[in-house]
């Protein structure tokens, strides 16, 4: 059958076009034939039209694979069904689909700057086992589980290889879960008020490391490995029950805060004379009786707080090496300005002087 149209009487009405072609072998018809067929190769010269390979589908993280998606909302469905009364799983539940497979463009487009996973205060005693599934690596980069029940972490929580901030504090953990020790991307932890005894030498895995948070908790000592986190800039060490930190602690050079009050510290290490970048030592209500010869060293200090050490009757000469901004706190302790006058007159008089409370 012909491909071309039939002539017609009426020269501006043009006919439709059979497109029913059996005799697509002959090489002359098929030329003329296949731009007519295929639209896409009406614009080829004759003779050069290639076979157009349909495109293939293209995997996003904002297009998940269907079977991974059903898969994850079929875990977070058996997982909700199995919380007790007080916890709102419906509700993290909806966070995480929200999180992971939103429905509008614009919400897809503020979570690809986001990241951000909150499931804070919502009573739960455990999470859902998802975190090994890959859309879940691949979009959460920061995760706060504060104000929960949890005592524990799914398996899978160590294969977010992409996390740099968790916040779990005010939970009910006795340790550090192993599962956050395989974090080695992990930038801020925060584990502020558990119930945490002691800390693994897994810490020293977190090398990326440059805040962590342990305050109010019952730590009655560090491990040595602590000290191989040579990114950290902010340690919480507060209200604990710590004797002694780690005399390699000076090794954490990049150190620029610490906050150790409220602990039963009896004495410093040496090697405290060597963080020379910290602004803010905090060491209030310990039990100390002095300081290291050259706590001077320290001359970046602005805040330097040894209230309530009862048993801190003296003070090295170099602590008049401090700059003149900086403020150090010696209230409720055996300090009294009569001491410090009389230790003022065994330096130079242009040595600088830290602001004293006392």
């Amino acid at each position: 059958m012909s491909i071309f149209p039939t002539s017609s009487d009426n020269k501006n009405t043009t006919p439709p076009v059979d497109l029913q072609v059996n005799n697509l072998d002959d090489p002359k018809i098929r030329d003329v034939a296949e731009p007519i067929i295929n639209p896409k190769k009406r614009n080829m010269p004759f003779g050069e039209q290639k076979e157009i390979p349909p495109k293939k589908r293209k995997i996003s993280l904002e297009n998940p694979p269907q079977s991974e998606k059903e898969e994850i909302i079929s875990i977070l469905d058996v997982w909700v069904k199995l919380g007790s009364e007080n916890e709102q799983r419906a509700q993290a539940k909806q966070e995480i689909i929200d999180l992971l497979f939103p429905k509008f463009f614009i919400s897809a487009f503020l979570n690809s700057f986001n990241n951000s996973l909150n499931l804070s205060g919502l009573n739960l005693k455990t999470v859902p086992d998802i975190f090994g599934k890959k859309t879940v690596i691949d979009k959460v980069f920061s995760i706060d589980f504060s104000k929960n029940q949890l005592s524990g972490l799914p398996k899978s929580f160590g294969d977010l290889k992409n996390l740099k901030t968790l916040d779990i504090s005010s939970n009910q953990l006795e340790k550090v879960p192993k599962e956050i020790e395989r974090l080695d991307q992990i930038q801020e932890l925060t584990l502020y008020n558990n119930q945490l005894i002691e800390l693994s030498k897994n810490i020293g895995n977190l090398t990326q490391l440059k805040k962590i948070n342990l305050s109010n908790n019952k730590l009655e000592s560090l491990p040595d490995e602590i000290t191989r986190l040579i990114l950290l800039e902010d340690l919480y060490l507060s209200k604990n029950q710590l004797r002694m930190i780690p005399e390699k602690i000076g090794s954490l050079a990049k150190l620029k805060n610490i906050y150790l009050s409220y602990n039963e510290l009896e004495i410093l290490p040496k090697s405290i004379e060597e963080l020379r970048q910290l602004i803010k030592f905090h060491l209030a209500y310990n039990l100390l009786s002095k300081l290291p010869k050259n706590i001077g060293n320290l001359r970046r200090l602005e805040e330097f707080n040894l209230r309530g050490n009862p048993e801190l009757d003296a003070l090295p000469v170099s602590i008049f090496n401090l700059k003149t901004s900086c403020v150090v706190n010696i209230e409720n302790t055996k300090l009294s300005k009569e001491t410090l006058d009389d230790l003022r007159k065994t330096v130079p008089e242009d040595c600088p002087s830290p602001n004293f409370l006392t």
